[in-house]
């Protein structure tokens, strides 16, 4: 006797078959994303350290140039 409550089905059982290269594929997939976020976090750290050491170079070098622009005057004297 088969007492499991459902009317109407004769044998709704079937046979699944596993693929086993779709989870393969997600797995690289996922990697590849992974790799490429890495990539891409240690290019905008990268370019967020770099600008403000370039604007403080940028910076002192102008600076030294306006400090460097003295007149300087040279005397020569004969012993006429």
């Amino acid at each position: 006797m088969n007492n499991n409550n459902r009317t109407g089905v004769v044998d709704d059982s079937e046979t699944v078959t596993s693929n086993a290269a779709q989870p393969n594929i997600i797995c690289k997939c996922l990697k590849k994303r992974k790799v490429m976020w890495i990539t891409f976090t240690i290019i905008a750290l990268a370019i967020i350290i770099a600008v403000p050491i370039f604007i403080c170079k940028i910076k002192k070098t102008s600076s030294e140039e306006t400090s460097t622009t003295e007149e300087t005057t040279i005397e020569i004297t004969t012993g006429d």
